[in-house]
């Protein structure tokens, strides 16, 4: 090791940790004495990690890579050393705040020379790393946890190990939290559900029954209605058998009989857009009562319903009887696309008229929710406009309806509104035939 003196012919890339913190306090011309009394520590101390008698901490190589005027990164593949013992064990509080740093800076090199290191004799540290990929998801730092739960699933080898179960369920989560950021997210989700679908059984008690919730949202947000009523009804019959069996399995009854009637509000919303009105009132009867929220989710989902079935009066009901803070941007779809059914026009007029604001809202709303109210309020707005032969106008909200619907992976509404957009492609500008171009080409 160097520690005092610097030969000539050092080579930088293969030194260890000490001697690359020796050559740069030799090129400040610092004394171990000068970098004890910059970090505040006795000499003793510097001189027993300079040793290698006593291990760096991470904070300590990161006040040192600051001192010095280098990069910590340069210093953290040879810190990897440090996360274990004499004996070659990891140190679980080290390691966990290694990784999180890591993976903070993408430093994914290092972050794989880790995993390998710690993978490759101690099958244990496999559960480190999946602890430490639910601290990150829980921080909410979902794109980190993502990678880690990927990494985790790569190296459990049992298939009813529930780390493997539970780390598909959170990519899936996690993914589905960072959906609105990224234009393929809903393509990502899909992708993830797929997988996660082979794992649902496999999943311990608690994570089954949320992940069977999320499942239902996830198919009802994209309009795969026949997978929403199918997962709503398997999450019905779980939680019903848990309750049955409740003595045993000690679950949260109260929880369960919520979940209950999630389920079959989301059942209401699925009849609702197969358009079978009186299935979904059905299902909105069951659930009304289960408590004074779900009283309230009801009444306004009865209104919609009657929006939808052209009693127009029902709109000003649901806007004074919803406590829904987006209450005009939820109603405004469903009157547009009541309004297109029943070839009456006006009351999309009188709306736009006294709630000017309502589309600016929608547009700038970039939650989940909030980019399927924008495809369905464009892909009707672009029905209203052609009814007034404003073309142009028709065709921008026709192709932000196409590109939404790509988006979200909604391919019902992506063909219908494809093929008006053909039917009326001879009122399209130069730039919005482009635009549609475009859209062929992301598609393709």
């Amino acid at each position: 090791m160097l520690r005092l003196m610097i030969p000539h012919d050092f080579d930088y890339s293969s030194a260890n940790l000490r001697d690359k913190i020796q050559y740069w306090l030799h090129k400040k011309n610092w004394k171990h004495a000068k970098l004890a009394l910059a970090m505040g520590v006795g000499r003793n101390a510097i001189s027993q990690l300079m040793n290698g008698s006593r291990q760096f901490t991470l904070k300590q190589i990161q006040m040192i890579a600051d001192l010095l005027g280098i990069d910590k990164v340069e210093l953290y593949g040879d810190f990897i050393a440090e996360c274990f013992d004499i004996k070659g064990r990891s140190i679980p509080v080290k390691t966990t705040e290694f990784i999180k740093e890591l993976l903070s800076n993408d430093d994914m090199n290092t972050f794989n020379q880790l995993f390998d290191h710690l993978t490759e004799e101690e099958t244990k540290n496999i559960g480190l790393i999946f602890n430490v990929a639910e601290s990150m998801y829980n921080e909410k730092l979902y794109r980190q946890s993502i990678y880690l739960y990927q990494r985790t699933a790569s190296v459990v080898s049992n298939r009813l190990d529930p780390m493997l179960s539970i780390s598909y369920f959170r990519q899936f989560m996690a993914a589905r939290k960072l959906m609105s950021e990224d234009n393929v997210g809903v393509k990502k989700c899909k992708a993830l559900l797929i997988v996660l679908q082979d794992y649902l059984e496999l999943l311990p008690t608690n994570e089954k029954a949320e992940a069977l919730i999320e499942v239902v949202v996830f198919y009802c947000l994209i309009e795969d209605y026949q997978n929403t009523l199918r997962y709503a009804d398997r999450l019905i019959q779980f939680a019903t058998d848990l309750i049955k069996n409740i003595r045993s399995n000690k679950q949260d009854i109260s929880y369960l009989k919520t979940l209950i009637s999630e389920a079959k509000m989301y059942k209401g919303f699925a009849f609702k857009g197969l358009g079978k009105y009186d299935e979904a009132t059905i299902m909105i009867d069951s659930y009304a009562n289960h408590n004074e929220n779900f009283n309230k989710y009801a009444i306004g989902n009865m209104h919609l319903i009657e929006i939808l079935k052209g009693k127009w009066n029902h709109v000003d009901l649901y806007l004074e009887q919803t406590s829904n803070d987006k209450k005009y941007a939820v109603v405004l779809p469903v009157l547009l696309e009541a309004s297109v059914k029943n070839g009456d026009y006006d009351k999309v007029s009188d709306f736009l008229n006294k709630n000017n604001n309502c589309l600016d809202d929608i547009n700038n709303d970039y939650t989940s929710l909030g980019l399927k109210d924008k495809l369905l309020t464009a892909q009707y707005m672009a029905e209203f406009c052609f009814h007034k032969n404003d073309f142009t106008e028709a065709i921008d909200y026709l192709l932000s309806a196409i590109e939404l619907a790509n988006r979200l992976q909604n391919e019902n509404r992506l063909k219908k509104c494809w093929l008006t957009f053909t039917n009326n492609a001879s009122h399209a500008t130069k730039e919005q035939l482009n635009r549609f171009n475009n859209v062929v080409q992301i598609e393709m």
